[in-house]
Order: C-alpha cells, then structure tokens, then sequence
C-alpha cells in the first residue's frame, strides 16, 4: 500500500462526506501503520459522524498523544464527550482551547460547547455568559446567537428569545444550507408553537416550505408538528401524507415525534405510543447519571404514609385542578400526609389566588417554578416521600428530570397523560379495566395499576349552577343540540363526517363547537359545506370566563358528542355531572378508552358504539326519539347522585388504598431481590 496515495484518496473521500468509505479504507491503512496518529484522528472523526461514539472514542485515545497542542483536535474531542454526557472532561478539553488557540473563530467554538455543557447542567447563567463570549469571538455565526435564544427561552426571557431566533434565521438565511435553514425555522415555529397563542397560521408558513422538503433530519419534527397545527386549524389537507410520513418515522426508529401530539393523530397504535413515548423520556432525562441512593422501605404497619404530587397545573383553572380537589379534600389526614410541589411558569395574575385556594388540600405546599430539577427532586428525597405521583406525564410544563433522580422509591404516572411515559424510573401507571386492559401491558413501561371502577377523580361536591338561556347563548331554542366542544386539535375528518352525516339525517338540529381562531371556524364551515351542511346550523361557543359560567351554559346541550381517537376527558365529566348524555366510542388506546370508562362507570354501556356507523346511527335515534331521549338524560342525572363515578369519598378511599399497595408490593420485591 502506497501510504501517501492512500492518504489523499482518504483524504477526498473525508471532504465528500463519505464517512463509511472513509472509515474503511482508514482501518485498512492502520493495519499496516497502526500508530499513525493522523489516521486514527480520521477514524474518529468518521465514527463520530456515524455516532459510533464508543468507537469514535477509541480512535480518538489511540490520536491523543500527537495532538495535545492542536485545538482543533481538542474541539472535536470535546464534541464527542458532550455527546456521551462526559461533561466535566469536554469542558475542560473546551478550556484548553481557550488556552492555547488565538484564532477568534476556534475560541469561539470552546466557548460555544462550554455553553452548551452548562444548559446540559441547567446552568444557565453560565450558559448565557459563554455563549455571548462565543458572539463576541465570532459575530456572523449565527448559529451561536441562535443557542443563546434557546437559553434565553429555557430562562423564559422569551421577547429576547424570539428576537434572537428570528436575527439568527433572516441574517444567515441566504447562505443557510437547506437542512439548516429547515432547522431554524422549526425552532421559530416551535418558539410560536409553545410561548404564544393563536398563531398556527405563523406557524405553518414557517413549516410549509419544508414539508415536501426531501428526507433530512429535521423531517421528522416539522411533519409532526405541522400535522399538530393543522388540526389545531382544522387545515385537513396534506392529513394523509404527513401521517404517512410519521408513520416512516417510527417504523425506521427516529425519535423525532411529540408523544403529546401522536395521541390526537388518528390510526397510531399504542406500540407506536409506547415507542415515541420511551424515545423521548430517553432524550430528555439521558444526561442524569446520578440519582438519589435508594432508601430503605420501612413496613407500613399504621403508620401516615407519605405522599406527594408534582404538577404544572394545579395552581391554575386547568382541568386537572378541577377534577382532582375533591379527591384531595377527602383523603384522611390521619393515614396520608400530602405535598403538592406546584411547577407552573405560566404565573398568570391570578397565580398567588390559585395557590391559596390549594393550600387547605395539603400539608405543605412548595411553589417551585423558579426551582430547577435537581432542587425540586432533593426536596422530594428530603421529605422521605413515600410515593410520587407525576400528574403532568408529557403534557405541557412536563419536567421528566424531576423523577430520573428517583426521589421516592414509587413513582406514579396518574391523571395528566393518558397514555405510558416510556419510563424507567416511573413504577405504576394508574388506570382501570377499560383503559388499561391487562392485555395491553406490553405497550406500557409502568406496570398497570387498575382501579375498582374509573381511574378518572370528580369532585361531587361541585355546585350545580341554574341554566343559562338558548337565547343568551346565541342557540335556537327549537331545535335538538349536538354539543361537540372536544379541543379543536381532536376533530378530525372522520369525526365531522359522522357529525355531518347526523345533522343532515335530523334536519331540526345543530352543530354547537367550542370557539378557536377565526381560521378555525372559517375552516370548519368550509368542510361542513363540503359535506353538504349549511353554515347556520354549525354555532361556535363564546369563551367563558368562569368555570361557573361553562357549567351553566353547557346544560343547554341535549346530546355530546365524543372524538376519536382522543376523547373528551374533563369535558366529558362536565357533561354527565350537569346531566347530559354522551356518546363515545370504542378505542384501541388509553385516551380513546376514557369515554367507555366513564360509560361503564355510570352503567350506561348502551352509550358506547362499535364504530362511526354505528355511533352514527345512535345519535339519530337519540334526536329522533324524544322518550328515548329524555330516558338517557334522567339516567345521567341520576348518575350524578347513585353512581361510584361521582363518589368523591369512595375513589379517595380506593386511591389511598392503592397507594399503600403499591407501597407495600415495592417493599416485598425489595426483600425478595436482596
């Protein structure tokens, strides 16, 4: 083998990008001169492209003698120990950098991973001083000036976030590659997508050039939440392709879907949730390598066990709020001891009220939005909790580092996300025989925890308010109310054929949906036309300020009408606590399970249908039939008063019960495993 022949292919293969070839021939010269340090360096390079870091590492230890004065080595050592969370080693190599470099653009480089090594560490001031230091060096990269918006965002200093992405998109965009140019406008479109409101349209126009853009990285994550916002707007064209894309994605295992959003997205199964789901906690939580030692379970015997809940959303009027006071009012004080460690960086003008009105549910109440993960879960082990429960799962204000510390010995996937978490670290997922058949086991990562009727709380001590008026709620007062008011990112056009093909079967009704953006209604009275249904009998409800308000005006509504493949979860409570009927369907997950819980919990199973058609064909009966109609609302008050759905003391009882199992069963194992 001529070495320097060899060289210069090897050296025109690594400009090509051709990293396998490379990588290649690179092994075959080192089996003749297995201590040149430059091949070794090539080869590492290469693996580390091709994310064989083991390997890369390897070759990279074989070049490191040759190589202490050279900084760019050292950048791309350093860049391959960030990758496999070795932090404190690739920032020192990032130092040496500093060190021994004065070419501004290699400093700035040091500066940029020393960043990037303290968001991983979440600290953040550190962060925002690096990355500046990094601008400072060298002021056209804008792709430094992008990592300090990302930082800015995690701080929620979100204005200079904002302006930061867009200066690190429009000033780069003419020279930007395609898959970077991709990149930033995701990241812009995320930023609108997570921090504001009512802007799907923005959003899209950032994502639509890259939709049909040719297979690359990125792909994956702009299909996702395009499909996502589309639904939001009730925009249902391209719904086929995107969802053929997305169903590529985790065919060919890339880890680029929002578990959150793949819920709502019609023909996924739960293996395909069960895989997002472990991919995602996996990125989120890969850089904790220590966790609290574990300890010691103490038998129960009477003694006051110690729970805890860790919510975004329990000091706001979020649903999850709603529902659980009642349960949490009625746990016995003398056999649990609760804390709410309250997570929520909305902190609206209300926030101080709402935390006053959680207080009496607890023992102690930790306001921990400022707090970062390590803190929050030190104080968790610090209290000796007993049991954990995450009632965010992946929904928004999700902090997964909280529980990969592993806090409590139990941890409990309860209530927030209606599907598994993929976790290792979360023990139990609280469900019930519909929800979380014991067939479907395999497709969670928590053990499945059924409770005795519905795992869903209500509080039955909820005041039942006196109806609004049809007339001040701009609804004819003559004709039948089909109430579809599920978020508008749940209906999708399976869902409003059915709803279409009822109205135009019962022509005396109406449509009543809850109100979103103008581009919304406009769209959904487009495809009501499109199916034949006049634009006068689809109304849209006002927002209501008050929860008070909501409950009386959806009194007014003769039937509600559930989605699929995510249910009505709150809503639907809603619905049947104030006494009217509803019609679900059968489902194939967790959250397209939850309408036939509730069904089967106030003995109503004649509600829950097979399919479209035949949910279809029940609705008409139902508007048709006015005794068969009013028998279905009789029940369902009725339900309200006789049934364990809206026994608030029972569940509390069954949940306390539970708990204590669980505690009990991890206690045993422990014993056994010693």
């Amino acid at each position: 083998m001529d070495y320097n022949q060899a060289l210069k292919e090897l050296t025109n293969l690594y400009k090509q990008k051709k990293y396998k070839e490379t990588k290649t021939l690179s092994q075959n010269i080192l089996k003749k001169f297995p201590k040149n340090s430059s091949i070794w360096y090539i080869l590492a390079l290469c693996e580390y492209y091709l994310e064989n870091f083991e390997e890369s590492l390897n070759a990279f230890n074989h070049s490191a003698k040759e190589y202490q004065t050279v900084a760019g080595w050292h950048i791309d050592y350093a860049n391959l120990l960030f990758s496999i969370s070795k932090l404190k080693t690739a920032h020192q190599h990032y130092l040496k950098v500093i060190e021994i470099e004065k070419n501004r653009k290699r400093v700035a480089m040091a500066y940029n991973g020393i960043g990037n090594v303290y968001c991983k560490l979440d600290k953040f001031d550190h962060a925002i001083e690096a990355y500046n230091s990094a601008i400072e060096n060298d002021p056209k990269d804008m792709g430094y000036v992008n990592n300090l918006a990302e930082v800015y965002k995690k701080t929620k200093n979100f204005d200079k976030a904002y302006k930061l992405h867009q200066k690190a998109l429009y000033e780069d965009e003419n020279i930007l590659d395609e898959t970077t140019k991709a990149f930033r406008h995701f990241q812009l479109a995320s930023f609108l997508h997570f921090y504001t409101k009512g802007n799907g349209e923005k959003i899209l126009k950032h994502l639509s050039p890259f939709i049909h853009f040719s297979q690359h990285k990125y792909s994956g994550y702009i299909a996702d939440l395009a499909l996502y916002t589309k639904l939001k707007l009730s925009d249902w064209s391209e719904l086929e392709p995107l969802l053929n894309q997305l169903h590529k994605e985790v065919k060919e295992k890339r880890d680029t879907l929002s578990p959150f959003r793949i819920l709502q997205f019609p023909s996924f199964s739960e293996a395909e949730h069960l895989f997002v789901a472990k991919e995602s906690y996996r990125k989120s939580v890969e850089e904790i390598k220590k966790r609290f030692p574990p300890r010691p379970l103490k038998p129960l015997d009477n003694r006051i066990l110690n729970i805890a809940f860790v919510s975004s959303d329990i000091a706001s009027e979020h649903p999850v709020y709603q529902v659980i006071k009642g349960v949490l009012r009625h746990l016995k004080r003398n056999r649990v001891q609760i804390d709410i460690y309250s997570i929520d960086d909305k902190r609206d003008k209300k926030y101080r009220e709402y935390m006053k009105r959680v207080l009496p549910l607890c023992h102690r109440l930790y306001d921990m939005n400022s707090a970062t993960d390590l803190q929050i879960a030190t104080q968790i082990y610090k209290n000796q909790t007993d049991v954990l429960i995450d009632l965010n799962g992946f929904t928004k204000g999700v902090r997964p580092k909280i529980f990969a510390y592993y806090p409590a010995p139990i941890i409990v996937n309860w209530l927030g996300y209606p599907s598994t978490v993929g976790s290792r670290y979360h023990n139990w997922i609280i469900g019930d025989k519909y929800v979380t058949p014991l067939s479907s086991q395999k497709y969670f990562s928590e053990r499945i925890w059924q409770m005795p009727t519905s795992y869903f709380p209500t509080d039955n001590e909820i005041p039942i308010p006196k109806p609004t008026t049809r007339e001040s709620a701009n609804l004819p007062t003559d004709k039948f109310i089909f109430a579809g008011f599920s978020n508008s990112y749940k209906i999708n056009p399976t869902t409003f054929d059915a709803w279409c093909d009822i109205l135009k079967a019962v022509p005396n009704s109406i449509l009543w949906l809850r109100e979103y953006t103008d581009t919304n209604k406009e769209n959904l009275y487009m495809e009501a036309k499109k199916r034949g249904v006049e634009r006068g009998r689809v109304i849209f409800a006002k927002f209501t300020p008050t929860v008070e308000e909501h409950y009386a005006r959806i009194q007014l509504a003769d039937l509600a009408l559930d989605t699929s493949p995510y249910n009505m979860h709150a809503t639907a409570i809603d619905f049947l606590y104030m006494g009217v009927p509803v019609l679900t369907l059968k489902g194939h997950s967790f959250a397209s399970r939850v309408g036939e819980s509730f069904s089967h919990a106030i003995d109503m199973p004649d509600m829950i249908m097979a399919d479209y058609k035949s949910y279809t064909q029940k609705a008409i009966e139902i508007a048709s039939n006015p005794d068969l109609h009013q028998e279905l609302k009789e029940r369902t008050k009725k339900s309200r008063i006789s049934s364990p759905l809206f026994d608030t003391k029972k569940m509390a009882k069954e949940l306390e019960e539970a708990f204590r199992e669980m505690y009990q069963i991890e206690r045993l194992n422990n014993e056994k495993n010693r």
